[in-house]
């Protein structure tokens, strides 16, 4: 399983900032277009992204939902990765 952070339209330096001063120790990409978010329909941050192996989008939300571990579990299936 991988999470990937993504900062939308920050300067590489806010970027790098963030990270240290949140202590953020996950993959951070910069979208510095917004394209990414465009792409998605971000209205607001943060927003949460879950992705299966196959590229389906299986939540989009502004928060964590409540049941997000039982979501992931069944995203990674018998695998044990996605």
């Amino acid at each position: 399983m991988r999470v990937l952070g993504i900062n939308i339209q920050d300067s590489q330096a806010r970027t790098e900032g963030g990270i240290k001063d949140f202590g953020i120790r996950y993959s951070v990409a910069r979208d510095g277009d917004a394209s990414v978010a465009h792409r998605y329909n971000v209205a607001g941050t943060p927003t949460i992204v879950f992705v299966d192996r196959k590229g389906v989008v299986r939540y989009f939300g502004n928060q964590l939902p409540n049941d997000y571990g039982s979501r992931l579990e069944a995203m990674l299936g018998d695998s044990g990765k996605l």
